[in-house]
C-alpha cells in the first residue's frame, strides 16, 4: 500500500518511489513481438498489457541520483496510485473526474497534482544536476496516473511541460550530452557551439548546441526514456476529443519530429500516436499534413518502419488514412511508397493500402493517376479475385467501381483489356453479399457506357450470371441486376439486344416477374427494357420472331401486370405502361 506521507520537495521523490512502488521495467527486448507491446489498439486508445518474463527493478539512488540500467527501458503498464486501497475503491466506483474530490482523498495537500506539475520544470536542472532521474520518475507518475485519471492529470497543468520534452532541442538546452552520444547531433544536424565559432559560420535563428558547467550532463539513452515516458503519457491524454484538440494544435511539430528517431520504441510509438490523430479527425490529419508530415513519413519513417513487418504494418495504417477526402497536392509525395506497399505480402497492409487506394480513386483528377501507374491495375484485379480476405476484395472492387464510374473511355478500356469481365465473374459467386452487389455495379456502370463496352460485356457471358440474379431473393442486388439489363437494353445496338433475348430464355420471364416490385426506379428501368424489346422486334408484325416473344410474354402474364401498372400514381410509369400496351 501508498504511504500516507508524500515528500516534501521534489529532492524526496527518488526515495517515496522505491519505498511505494516497484516499477518494475523490462529490459527492451529485440524481439518485435514485445515491441508490439508498445503500440496501441486500433479499436481504441487502450495500452496493451503483456506479461514479460525475468524483471529488473530500477533503483535510484536519492543522494547520485544515478540510474543503474545502461540502456533505455520499455515501461510496463502497471496501473498505479498516490491514493490507498479504499480511497482508490472509492473513486473508481464513482467514476470520479473532478479534481477537486481527488485533492480532497490527497494524504498530503501540499502536493497536490497541480503542484507536482511544477516539478516538470526543465529549469530546475540548472539548479540541482541530479534531478533528471527524478524528472522521469515524475512523467513516469504522470503517465500511469493518466490510465486512471485522465482528466485530472490534463487539468493538473502537466500537459504544456509533456509536449516540451517531445522536443530534444528544448532539452539540450538544459543538459550536457554524454561526449559518446555526440552522434546524436550529428543525425539531427544539430551543430555544436565549438562548431561554430572554429568555421566562423553565422547561424541564424537555428539552434546551437552548447557545453555547460552549470548543466547536468545525460545520456541519450536518458533523455530517450523522457521522451518516451511523455509521448506514451500524453497519448493517453488524447483518448478523449476534448483533451486532444488541444495537444494536437501545439504538439504536432514534435509528433512529426519523432517520426525520425533513431530509438525504436520512440518511432513505433510515434507512428501509433500520429495513426490515432489522423484516423479519428480529418481536421486533424490535415494539420498534419499542412505541417509537412507526409515528407517526413516517405523520406524518414519509411526507411525505419521497413525493417520491420510490425512497423511496417504501422507505417501503412497512417500513410492510408492520410488519402481519405484529401487534397492531392498534400499527399502526392506518399503515392509512389503507397504502390510499393501494394505488392507486400502480409494481409492486413494489402487491406490497408487496397482501402487507400478507393480513397484515392475518389480524388478529383486521380483515377489517370492510378491507371497509367504501370502495374497497379494488374495488382489490383489480381488481389479481387484471389485475396481469400473479404475486405480486401470489396476494397479492390471500389477501385474498379470507381474507374468505371468516373474514368474515360481510355481507362475503361484498359480495364477491359487486362480482364476485368473475368474478375468479376468469379467476384460473383463470391459469398459475401456485399461483394456480389459490388460486382454487379460495376458491370451495371460499364453497361452505361459507350455501345462497344455493352458488347464487351455480351460477350463475356457474365449477363447469364446477371439474368440469374433476378430471381434473386435479395431485392438490392436483384436491383441493380435490373439496372444492368435495362443499361444493355437501351444502350446496346439492335443485334444486341436480339441477342440477348435469343440466348438468355429466362430474360422476359424474370423481367415480367419483377413488374410486381413496389420500387419507383426499378420500374421504371423494366418498362424501359421491355419496351426496348418490342421496339426492336415490332419490325414487322407477322414476323415469326415477334409474334413468339409476345406469346412468351403473355404467357408469364404480362398483360395483367401492365394493366395494373396503368393506374400507378407516377406519371412516368403510366406513360410507359401505355407505350408498352399499345405493343401488345
Amino acid at each position: 500500500m501508498v504511504s500516507s506521507q508524500l515528500p516534501s520537495s521534489a529532492s524526496g521523490w527518488s526515495d517515496w518511489f522505491d519505498s511505494n512502488y516497484e516499477d518494475d521495467m523490462p529490459k527492451r527486448k529485440v524481439n518485435e513481438e514485445f515491441n508490439h507491446s508498445l503500440l496501441h489498439l486500433r479499436s481504441g486508445i487502450q495500452l496493451k498489457k503483456r506479461k514479460t518474463g525475468k524483471r529488473e527493478s530500477i533503483i535510484y539512488n536519492a543522494r547520485t541520483r544515478y540510474c543503474q540500467y545502461n540502456e533505455l527501458m520499455s515501461p510496463c503498464f502497471k496501473d498505479v496510485s498516490i491514493l490507498d486501497n479504499d480511497t482508490s475503491k472509492l473513486l473508481i466506483t464513482k467514476k470520479t473526474k473532478n479534481y477537486g474530490q481527488l485533492r480532497k482523498n490527497l494524504p498530503n495537500e501540499e502536493y497536490s497534482l497541480d503542484k507536482l506539475s511544477t516539478e516538470l520544470d526543465l529549469s530546475i536542472l540548472l539548479t540541482d544536476k541530479n534531478y533528471f532521474p527524478c524528472l522521469i520518475d515524475i512523467t513516469t507518475y504522470f503517465r500511469k496516473l493518466a490510465s486512471i485519471y485522465l482528466y485530472d492529470v490534463f487539468y493538473s497543468g502537466a500537459v504544456p511541460y509533456l509536449i516540451k520534452f517531445l522536443d530534444i532541442k528544448t532539452i539540450l538546452k538544459y543538459v550536457n550530452l554524454n561526449k559518446n552520444d555526440y552522434d546524436l547531433l550529428e543525425k539531427l544536424n544539430i551543430p555544436t557551439h565549438e562548431q561554430t565559432v572554429e568555421s566562423k559560420i553565422e547561424i541564424n535563428n537555428s539552434f546551437v548546441y552548447h557545453h555547460s558547467d552549470l548543466k547536468p550532463t545525460v545520456t541519450k539513452s536518458q533523455i530517450y526514456h523522457l521522451q518516451l515516458e511523455s509521448l506514451l503519457c500524453l497519448t493517453q491524454i488524447m483518448s478523449e476529443f476534448d483533451t486532444r484538440i488541444s495537444i494536437v494544435y501545439e504538439a504536432t511539430p514534435y509528433f512529426i519530429e519523432l517520426l525520425k528517431c533513431e530509438n525504436s520504441d520512440i518511432f513505433q510509438q510515434a507512428i501509433w500516436t500520429l495513426g490515432i490523430i489522423i484516423e479519428e479527425c480529418v481536421e486533424f490529419r490535415d494539420h498534419m499534413l499542412f505541417f509537412g508530415a507526409m515528407k517526413v513519413l516517405v523520406n524518414n519513417a519509411w526507411p525505419l518502419a521497413s525493417y520491420s513487418l510490425i512497423s511496417t504494418r504501422s507505417f501503412a495504417w497512417v500513410l492510408s488514412h492520410c488519402f481519405k477526402f484529401a487534397n492531392w497536392e498534400f499527399v502526392k509525395d506518399g503515392y509512389p511508397t503507397l504502390c510499393d506497399l501494394l505488392f507486400h505480402d502480409d494481409e492486413q497492409i494489402q487491406t490497408d493500402v487496397c482501402w487507400a487506394f478507393s480513397c484515392v480513386t475518389q480524388i478529383p483528377g486521380t483515377i489517370s493517376v492510378v491507371v497509367e501507374t504501370k502495374g497497379i491495375l494488374e495488382r489490383i484485379l489480381h488481389l479481387c479475385e484471389y485475396s481469400s480476405n473479404t475486405t480486401i476484395t470489396d476494397s479492390a472492387l471500389a477501385i474498379i467501381s470507381d474507374i468505371t464510374l468516373m474514368g474515360t473511355e481510355h481507362e475503361i478500356k484498359a480495364l477491359l483489356d487486362l480482364g476485368v469481365l473475368k474478375v468479376l465473374q468469379n467476384t460473383l459467386f463470391h459469398t459475401a453479399e456485399n461483394t456480389k452487389k459490388g460486382s454487379v455495379w460495376i458491370i451495371s456502370n460499364l453497361t452505361g457506357g459507350s455501345q462497344n463496352q455493352i458488347k464487351e460485356v455480351i460477350d463475356s457471358g457474365v449477363l447469364g450470371t446477371i439474368v440469374d440474379y433476378l430471381n434473386t431473393q435479395d431485392f438490392e442486388i436483384a436491383k441493380e441486376c435490373t439496372c444492368v439489363i435495362s443499361n444493355v437494353l437501351n444502350g446496346g445496338s439492335k443485334d444486341d439486344i436480339k441477342r440477348i433475348v435469343k440466348t438468355y430464355d429466362n430474360v422476359i420471364e424474370a423481367l415480367v416477374r419483377f413488374l410486381e416490385v413496389k420500387d419507383k426506379e426499378v420500374l421504371g428501368m423494366l418498362l424501359s427494357g421491355i419496351e426496348a424489346i418490342l421496339k426492336v422486334f415490332n419490325i414487322d408484325k407477322i414476323d415469326v420472331e415477334y409474334n413468339l416473344l409476345i406469346e412468351k410474354m403473355f404467357h408469364h402474364g404480362v398483360d395483367t401486370k401492365i394493366q395494373n401498372l396503368l393506374w400507378h400514381e407516377d406519371e412516368e410509369i403510366v406513360k410507359k405502361a401505355i407505350s408498352i400496351d399499345l405493343f401488345l
